[in-house]
Formats: C-alpha cells, sequence, structure tokens
C-alpha cells in the first residue's frame, strides 16, 4: 500500500483528513440522533474551545470498531490519495501545543496543510486540557495552524 485514501474536512478554518478504512459510514445529524447514537463534535474532541466553531452542514461519521459513536464534522471537500511519502509526523512544536494526540501527521495537498487524525484515538485518547496555545511564563504566544 502505497496510499492512504483520506476524507478531508474543514473545522473552524483547520484542514483535516482521516483514514476512509477508519470511517463506516455518514449519516446526518439528526439520523445519529434518531439512532441514539453517541456523537461528539471534532472542535470538542481536540480541544478548540476558544475558537468560535459553527457547522454550516454538518455530518456525523460513524466510526469503525467502536460501539455506536460518531462524530459531528463539516460536510466533507473531498475524498484524496495520498501518498504515504508524502506524510510527515506532526512536528514537535504542535504536538507540544495541544494535548489531543489523536494527531498524528501532515501532508500538503495543493499548497494547503492537512492535518491528519485517528479517530480511534480521538475517541478512547483525548485528555481535555490544553489547546492550539504555547504557553510561556512572561505572555502567551498562539500556535500558526
Amino acid at each position: 500500500m502505497d496510499d492512504l485514501e483520506v476524507l478531508v474536512f474543514t473545522v473552524a478554518g483547520i484542514i483535516i483528513g482521516v483514514d476512509t478504512e477508519q470511517i463506516d459510514g455518514m449519516i446526518s445529524t439528526e439520523q445519529a440522533e434518531e439512532m441514539g447514537i453517541e456523537v461528539s463534535r471534532f472542535h470538542e474532541k481536540i480541544s478548540l474551545r476558544e475558537r468560535s466553531v459553527h457547522y454550516r452542514s454538518p455530518k456525523a461519521l460513524l466510526i469503525k470498531d467502536e460501539a455506536p459513536y460518531a462524530v459531528i464534522i463539516e460536510l466533507p471537500d473531498d475524498i484524496l490519495s495520498v501518498r504515504l511519502d508524502s506524510i510527515s509526523p506532526l512536528p514537535r512544536l504542535l504536538g507540544a501545543c495541544t494535548s489531543c494526540k489523536a494527531i498524528w501527521g501532515v501532508t500538503v495537498n495543493e499548497e494547503r496543510i492537512i492535518f491528519l487524525v485517528d479517530f480511534l484515538r480521538l475517541h478512547t485518547v483525548h485528555e481535555g486540557g490544553r489547546d492550539w496555545r504555547l504557553d510561556f511564563p512572561n505572555n502567551t504566544m498562539e500556535a500558526t495552524v
């Protein structure tokens, strides 16, 4: 396998990609509610609390290998085939400023940085707490993402 099929969506201006092998399907948020499926909003799972996030066309991605569980995202932009050799591990600087260990790598497509997220870890490993902010003793500097 030389490529990874990635579902791409944007939340709060951040472009996210998830391996399509982790997705069991996509339904409306209303269907998820009617079916009694546990749902989480994506931006809350990666601690984007300080950003105002509005989902214009929300969809619920059903996660494989989980008791019924879905993550609410914005309507996907695309499905891309990403070459494995184009994926870089998450830079240490960004890894240090987020508590969300589900973000594991980055790739560039058409001059856009895509953050790669492991949805299985997103559900099981999220620790809460810090967000996309670097804290220094006398000031705070936001990380550019």
